[in-house]
């Protein structure tokens, strides 16, 4: 699972490119789920050493991509059939929130 977790981190460019800082990551093993699949969580900053901040535009779509290619080159089984991921991704609680006129976390944290 470590391999898994340094190859995502790395395929989404928060372990930095060549000659780019790493940003601080860690993953942590989530143990099964109520379908009895193991999985790990990935905590990331968005700020490597330097100062810079991550690339996150089309995260999503890059994240997606980054794990139809794990899931291939560990064999693993794809967590959503192609017809499902290829369709665009749901908005976070965070952008729901926003969309909606709720408060996250991150509003109250820039107020």
């Amino acid at each position: 699972m470590g391999r898994i977790a340094a190859d995502y981190v790395q395929e989404l460019g928060l372990a930095g490119r060549a000659g780019e800082p790493d940003a601080r990551w860690a993953a942590v093993r989530h143990g099964l789920s109520k379908n009895g699949n193991d999985h790990i969580h990935i905590m990331a900053s968005k700020v490597n050493s330097a100062g810079a901040w991550w690339d996150e535009s089309y995260w999503k779509v890059r994240s997606r991509a980054a794990a139809d290619g794990i899931e291939e080159r560990y064999g693993l089984r794809p967590v959503r059939d192609s017809a499902q991921h290829k369709a665009s991704p749901e908005p976070s609680r965070g952008i729901s929130a926003a969309r909606t006129g709720g408060s996250t976390p991150r509003s109250r944290l820039t107020r």
